[in-house]
């Protein structure tokens, strides 16, 4: 039987982490002209703003779906653990490459960034407490 302290630190790990890609999946959707402003990088063409509601909108909400039915399901929720890590780790790779070529970024992407280290080590130790499911075979 898992452990409830390994069940609560999951399911609030899984909840932030699918509330923040329900918000940006919003705000990809119905303002994609505003979304990415604070980074200097205007949405001025149908293009543009096309690429942000796929990436933003749809994309931010199918993590969020995923994630609500790991939260949702024991089964599903080691797939939703580690879909949660691989994408922050990925997104933290590509800011700490940023950071190599070409220093130290706004205040606003630090933020980010530290929201997206903390999230990762919380869903990193939400995996390592997950109890798997047993595969009946001996050891």
């Amino acid at each position: 039987m898992p452990s409830p302290t390994s069940d609560w630190l999951a399911w609030i790990v899984l909840l932030i982490a699918a509330l923040s890609f329900v918000v940006l999946g919003v705000l990809g959707l119905w303002r994609p002209e505003h979304l990415l402003e604070p980074f200097d990088l205007p949405a001025r063409t149908t293009t543009a703003r096309q690429e942000i509601r796929a990436m933003y909108g749809g994309l931010m909400f199918s993590f969020a779906a995923i994630i609500f039915w790991g939260m949702g399901s024991s089964h599903a929720r080691l797939f939703a653990l580690v879909l949660l890590a691989v994408s922050l780790l990925g997104l933290l790779l590509g800011r700490g490459i940023n950071l190599a070529l070409e220093g130290r970024p706004s205040s606003l992407a630090i933020g980010i960034a530290l929201f997206e280290f903390v999230m990762l080590a919380l869903s990193g130790l939400a995996l390592f407490l997950l109890e798997r499911p047993s595969t009946g075979s001996p050891g």
